[in-house]
């Protein structure tokens, strides 16, 4: 935005020259064109993967549970005191 108020670009072509120019200099790559891949297809992959990851960040929480589960079941019951 500050480029286009002071004038430096006046065009998508300038504006594309100059990301290209950016991710040059910073050692970036950038697909060229438009791609193949539909947004929804994109967006249907990625949700496929957050719920694989998902899923494995979940284990070890249920297997603390678990563990938990099973170290309260090992604890003494307690006793009833007698009122008297």
């Amino acid at each position: 935005a500050d480029q286009t108020e002071r004038g430096f670009l006046v065009s998508m072509d300038d504006a594309e020259a100059k990301l290209l120019e950016i991710l040059t200099v910073n050692n970036r790559h950038m697909l060229p064109g438009l791609g193949t891949v539909t947004a929804k297809r994109a967006e249907d992959h990625a949700k496929a993967q957050y719920l694989k990851f998902k899923e494995v960040r979940r284990i070890p929480a249920v297997k603390a549970l678990s563990e938990a589960a099973k170290e309260i079941k090992a604890l003494p019951k307690p006793t009833k005191k007698r009122r008297g």
